[in-house]
């Protein structure tokens, strides 16, 4: 079991080298301002998110993910000007011999185009710091080409678009703009452009219940399409209930709720499908998020759309 354990790892790293493989997205649906920059400034508070995603529990070199995203706006909702919204992200992502940390100050504009609708641009500037050891690899030969241990700073830039209405978001985000090579453990590694769309409705059930499905859809060149579906029950906007998949690798279940409307915790648990026999596919994830200088001012489909 051991060397089968090894053997995968190490398919799973000379993947990786050849094109980009990430740890699934966590809490994609609470982090708007993690998968998109043009969603800073679309509320009208500020709003505090972390989280911490722990995948194949009990496997060793399984990824593990950690993110935080600060979201700003900069001026009152009520005019009808341009909206202006900044951001900040920090993301660390662990994966068998490899590793990914990234910084990223972002900027947006969003004008209304009537009543609640808005359209949103943004752009993202930072760096990421990505690191490789194969001292955490065990082989059965030796990889000439390959280092035993790398680490470099690269350049990373995101943009997109978001609109959101009354009762719905759309958006298209592109991540890691343009492909950066990354020569220094293999003549095929490089870091490709990630694009992701997405959209989530919100369908009012009663006056109490609410179902809100969510859809994102994202390639990186040479990869397999990903997609996260993702239901969520509402309660009275405080007890939240979820069910859903990453590319049908898995089943999701989650519960989360919110206390005085600024407090938001949810969990999700998932059930991850393996072909291999005794081996843990399960994750774990937890999201927070904090609403900040929100002077009590609620809007109701506003907080059961992007919550």
């Amino acid at each position: 079991m051991r060397r089968l354990k090894t053997f995968f790892l190490f398919l799973l790293s000379t993947f990786y080298s050849v094109a980009q493989m990430t740890p699934n997205s966590t809490a994609f649906f609470m982090n708007w301002g993690g998968i998109n920059p043009a969603h800073h400034g679309l509320n009208e508070h500020a709003e505090l998110f972390t989280a911490f995603k722990a995948q194949w529990v009990g496997f060793e070199g399984a990824p593990k993910t950690t993110n935080a995203t600060l979201s700003l706006p900069f001026n009152n909702r009520k005019s009808d000007a341009a909206m202006f919204g900044m951001g900040v992200t920090l993301l660390n992502e662990n994966i068998a011999s490899f590793s990914n940390t990234s910084l990223q100050v972002a900027g947006s504009v969003n004008i209304q185009v009537k009543n609640e609708d808005r359209i949103s641009l943004g752009i993202g500037i930072g760096a990421v710091q990505v690191g490789y050891n194969a001292d955490l690899v065990s082989t059965f030969e030796q990889e000439n080409n390959i280092q035993r241990f790398s680490s470099s700073f690269l350049p990373q830039f995101t943009a997109g678009i978001a609109f959101k209405a009354k009762s719905y978001i759309v958006g298209l985000a592109i991540d890691d703009i343009g492909a950066k090579n990354w020569v220094s453990i293999g003549n095929s590694s490089s870091f490709r452009t990630q694009y992701s769309v997405y959209g989530r409705y919100l369908l009012p059930l009663n006056p109490n219940w609410t179902l809100v499905p969510s859809l994102r859809i994202s390639e990186v060149f040479f990869t397999p399409v990903l997609y996260d579906v993702m239901l969520k029950l509402n309660y009275a906007d405080v007890v939240n209930l979820f069910v859903g998949t990453p590319s049908m690798k898995g089943i999701q279940f989650g519960i989360g709720g919110k206390i005085k409307k600024v407090f938001i915790l949810n969990y999700l648990f998932e059930y991850g499908f393996s072909p291999l026999a005794q081996v843990n596919m399960n994750s774990h994830s937890i999201g927070v998020k904090i609403k900040l200088n929100t002077r009590n001012q609620f809007i109701k489909n506003a907080m059961l759309l992007m919550d």
